[in-house]
């Protein structure tokens, strides 16, 4: 029985626990690493010194180039969204900035959290759901990070935020008012190019439920609005592409990712090895350049074109290669990335003991060698890893009770973060073996809503 009585707005808590979370995210980092919150080199993912440099080199030199010097060379393999944002910020007030910027973000991602789940029966469930993202420490974590993260799960909630305000409506609104939603999302896709199937995921959405509704003019026009929204963030950007390498592409990320670590893993199960060896076998049989090429063409005098057009030509093949291991290697990424823990980037963004990894299936056996080499850690690492396993475990638990309560509940506004939730572990589980937590961090917004209906029920909250 939960009994809620204040003076204060109750919905607005979370948003208060939010940002007293990122203020002691930040005052802990000061006190222990302070360098870190002035020097955005120090930052251990060598794809967040990537993002700030691309985004300094564009609005210093105006060259969209991730090479730290002269000659700059052209970039096409990151998108230009949080290279921007992320450059603006530290160039107007270096890294310090950019981190409370992002704690910004987190804290409006739970008002959108909230705003979402407030179609639920019980005014619980919006209280859960924002209340389990703002304190989650996979968030906590990105948002002292420079990444593409906190920006693209913000856009992205935003969007889906507005088309469910659009959805809920049972009068005839202007079809246009479908652009805006659209845009959001082109933008949730510059900013990080896992978006990319939402476009036509959404408008079949928006056929199917308001073709029913309102019949099939309407709903192809509001998805057509839809569509121009997205292109119309999109093609710019394509079209730069196609002048400067003659390919009219958004990106040639997807490539990297659907061989080399999609199809890796699948070699992984396949052959018992890592990611690094799996890679390896994959450019030898099939003829293509490694991943490090790829990344690093614009370090070792090589054409983006040349190595994206060879390796395209072999995605499909390299994912039939072994499709009963590729299924096993996508679902034991996704669990590993849910299940998984932030504590050694942690304790690299404090300079404290690096994280003794007493490896987790150790511990499900309670071996007794990795009991010690876990409690062998610093107390705040423990303490962030004990919380962050425990919010992960109870929104797994929950959430099969979850996806029961909307269903019987039959009404699409619910279903919408089903959807998402669906959507978001698709990707999440396109990263292969090695899917590390950040990797889950978009399915954490809608697997809270859902997670958070079950949550209500079984506790049986009033």
């Amino acid at each position: 029985m939960l009994n809620i009585t204040s003076n204060i707005n109750i919905q607005y808590l979370p948003l208060l626990v939010c940002g007293f979370a990122n203020l002691n995210v930040i005052l802990i980092t000061a006190f222990s690493n302070h360098t870190y919150l002035v020097d955005y080199k120090l930052n251990p993912n060598p794809d967040a010194i990537h993002y700030v440099v691309l985004g300094n080199n564009i609005l210093i030199h105006h060259e969209y180039s991730r090479n730290f010097e002269a000659p700059y060379v052209s970039d096409i393999f990151r998108t230009p969204g949080y290279p921007l944002f992320a450059g603006l910020c530290i160039l107007l007030g270096g890294p310090l900035l950019l981190y409370t910027a992002q704690a910004s973000l987190h804290i409006m991602i739970c008002r959108f959290i909230y705003l979402m789940a407030k179609n639920s029966s019980s005014s619980h469930v919006p209280l859960i759901a924002s209340s389990i993202i703002a304190v989650h420490p996979t968030l906590l974590i990105l948002n002292i990070q420079a990444m593409s993260e906190t920006l693209f799960i913000f856009t992205l909630c935003l969007a889906v935020l507005l088309l469910q305000r659009l959805l809920e409506k049972s009068n005839l609104l202007p079809s246009w008012r479908y652009l805006a939603p659209g845009l959001i999302i082109g933008t949730a896709i510059l900013v990080r190019p896992a978006g990319l199937p939402l476009p036509l995921l959404t408008a079949t959405v928006l056929l199917i439920v308001l073709s029913r509704r309102f019949g099939i003019i309407y709903s192809t026009k509001a998805a057509s609005f839809f569509l121009i929204g997205v292109s119309t963030i999109l093609l710019p950007w394509m079209l730069r592409n196609k002048i400067v390498f003659d390919r009219f592409v958004l990106t040639t990320n997807d490539t990297v990712v659907l061989i080399y670590f999609t199809g890796a893993g699948a070699y992984q199960i396949e052959h018992g090895i890592d990611r690094e060896q799996a890679s390896v076998m994959i450019s030898r049989e099939f003829h293509i350049h490694p991943p490090e090429d790829m990344w690093n063409y614009h370090t070792r005098n090589l054409s983006p074109v040349t190595l994206d057009s060879e390796a395209r030509e072999v995605i499909h093949p390299v994912l039939v290669r072994y499709p009963n291991s590729l299924v096993k290697s996508c679902f034991y990424g996704l669990v590993k990335s849910i299940i998984s823990h932030d504590a050694d980037s942690l304790a690299s963004i404090l300079a404290i003991q690096p994280w003794s990894s007493p490896g987790n299936v150790d511990l499900l056996y309670f071996r007794h060698q990795s009991w010690n080499r876990l409690f062998a850690n610093s107390s705040l690492l423990l303490a962030f890893f004990f919380i962050q396993l425990s919010i992960n475990f109870t929104l797994l638990i929950f959430l099969p009770f979850g996806v029961i309560i909307i269903c019987i509940q039959r009404k699409f506004i619910h279903i919408l973060p089903i959807v998402m939730l669906i959507y978001t572990s698709f990707v999440c589980a396109a990263s292969g073996l090695d899917a590390h937590s950040r990797f889950s961090s978009s399915i954490l917004p809608f697997l809270s809503i859902v997670s958070s209906h079950g949550i209500h029920w079984i506790l049986r909250l009033k």
